[in-house]
């Protein structure tokens, strides 16, 4: 068994609402262990025998299955997730954007346009960190993580230690 962080994105907005407890219930019946949820903005810490793909396969199609819509899944392993929060540049009004694969060779080009007033962004490998002074609803950056052509999303630096702090200590 591999430990994981689990990233919906767009649940609970515009009416694809998806409790914490029925996210839970389909988890497990994807093959999920120990699940465990955090607010209801679709963000889970779980245990799965397969690899990443085949968790975020098996998540999308048990979600779609019990809820009735499509859901993307974005995956990151314990150590992934841990890297990601000690590998964070940012001290303060920080977001993590989550890519399912790594950016295009151009991303930094499509950010550096879109930089608001005091915003900056570090890629590390498959994840994006923002930092954003005037906030998220503001910015602009993180619009132009869409437009990278790879799935992800984005989450506030205090979701972002929960799940860290959920998957509790270890190597994996």
């Amino acid at each position: 068994m591999t430990r994981y962080v689990v990233l919906l994105r767009s649940v609970n907005v515009g009416g694809r609402r998806l409790t914490s407890a029925l996210l839970s219930a389909t988890c497990e019946a994807a093959g999920g262990h120990g699940v465990r949820t955090y607010i209801q903005s679709g963000n889970v810490v779980l245990d799965h025998a397969g690899d990443e793909a085949t968790v975020a396969s098996a998540l999308r199609a048990a979600i779609s299955a019990a809820a009735g819509f499509d859901v993307p899944v974005v995956v990151r392993t314990a150590a992934e997730w841990r890297n990601a929060v000690t590998g964070c540049p940012y001290a303060s009004d920080a977001h993590l954007c989550a890519l399912e694969r790594r950016p295009p060779a151009e991303a930094a080009a499509i950010l550096d346009r879109a930089l608001g007033p005091g915003e900056t962004y570090a890629i590390v490998g498959r994840d994006v960190h923002l930092h954003l002074p005037n906030g998220v609803g503001r910015s602009k950056l993180v619009p132009a993580v869409d437009r990278l052509g790879v799935l992800g999303t984005t989450r506030n630096r205090r979701t972002v230690r929960a799940l860290a702090d959920l998957l509790g200590p270890g190597d994996s």
